[in-house]
This record gives structure tokens, C-alpha cells and sequence, in this order.
């Protein structure tokens, strides 16, 4: 897996994030009235039961991209770069 292809999985997770989180503030917002209660229960309704397994999907995702080699690494590497950033920021201070 290449490095553009873990970030674009990873864009594409919190796009995903962002419209379902909208979505349900929506959903909420329009529960004040009788149509949107509804709307609300109907779809609430929907996912009941399912909580265990979207929290299981949430878990084994971030499990899983935990493991990928390039994404341990590329961790590894911002790491690096930023223990040497404050390094070299604190000699700049330090002159």
C-alpha cells in the first residue's frame, strides 16, 4: 500500500465522519417538530441494535491501519522530525 493511498483511506474516513456527524445534528435539530420526530425515530429506529457492531467496525479499522507497516513507519518519521525541529529550535534559542 502506498503512502497516497493510506492518506486518501484516511481522508476519506473523515469526510465520512463529518457528514455522518451532520447528519445526525440535522436529524436532532429537526426532532422539535412533529414531522422531524418522525423522521427521527424512523431512523434511530434503523440503526438500533447495530451499535455494538459500528463501535467493532470503528475499533478494527484503526486496529487494522495500526498494523500497515508504512503507516507504523511514517509515525516513526513524524516522530523524528519533530523531536529534531524542537531540538534544533531550542539551540536556536539557546545562541
Amino acid at each position: 500500500m502506498s503512502f497516497e493511498t493510506i492518506r486518501l483511506f484516511f481522508a476519506l474516513l473523515a469526510i465520512l465522519a463529518n457528514a455522518v456527524t451532520i447528519g445526525i445534528v440535522a436529524i436532532g435539530f429537526a426532532g422539535s417538530t412533529k414531522a422531524g420526530a418522525e423522521l427521527r425515530q424512523k431512523v434511530f429506529s434503523a440503526f438500533a441494535g447495530l451499535e455494538l457492531w459500528m463501535a467493532f467496525a470503528v475499533a478494527a479499522t484503526a486496529t487494522l491501519m495500526a498494523r500497515i507497516p508504512i503507516v507504523t513507519a511514517l509515525a516513526k518519521m513524524a516522530r523524528r522530525a519533530k523531536k529534531r525541529r524542537i531540538v534544533s529550535n531550542d539551540m536556536a534559542t539557546a545562541k
